[in-house]
């Protein structure tokens, strides 16, 4: 994140719970606001963009996804690189909501190997929208075919 913007102050989270003076009315975009030192520290970094880097969304609507655990165990063996039509993909990022056949909802997060998959609150659901209730996946890596991942 630095190497992308040196100005930036990070803030640790937990479930995104943070003190919202921490970033709301910082004006952050005014130039005069950045210390010294992180401006000249933003002099001298650099970004390459990776234009191997693609992303896959899959819209199922409000279809329900089916059984749960036959899902989540297709997902292990594809993200830990057990299938072999997939051992060339290098998935980085996840990122999902899941309709399960009884309607529950489930977030999906993965950063490479490594997901989380844990229903949400109907609370949450009903604060956010009930655009929730629906199954939408969305990979982000190298080499993913979406074709062949839609018929996985």
């Amino acid at each position: 994140i630095v190497n992308l913007n040196p100005t930036v102050i990070i803030h640790a989270t937990q479930h995104s719970k943070i003190d919202l003076s921490n970033i709301l009315d910082l004006n952050m975009y005014d130039s005069c606001n950045i210390p010294e030192t992180r401006l000249n520290s933003f002099q001298m970094q650099s970004h390459t963009i990776n234009n191997s880097v693609i992303s896959c969304v899959f819209d199922l609507g409000k279809e329900a996804l089916g059984d749960l655990v036959a899902f989540e165990d297709r997902l292990n063996l594809f993200l830990w690189g057990e299938v072999d039509e997939f051992k060339e993909c290098n998935i980085l990022r996840a990122k999902g909501s899941i309709l399960a056949n009884n309607g529950d909802v489930y977030m999906l997060q993965a950063v490479g190997q490594v997901y989380e998959m844990r229903p949400l609150e109907e609370k949450n659901i009903s604060a956010v929208a009930d655009d929730v209730r629906c199954t939408k996946l969305v990979f982000i890596g190298q080499n993913i075919d979406a074709g062949r991942l839609r018929r996985y």
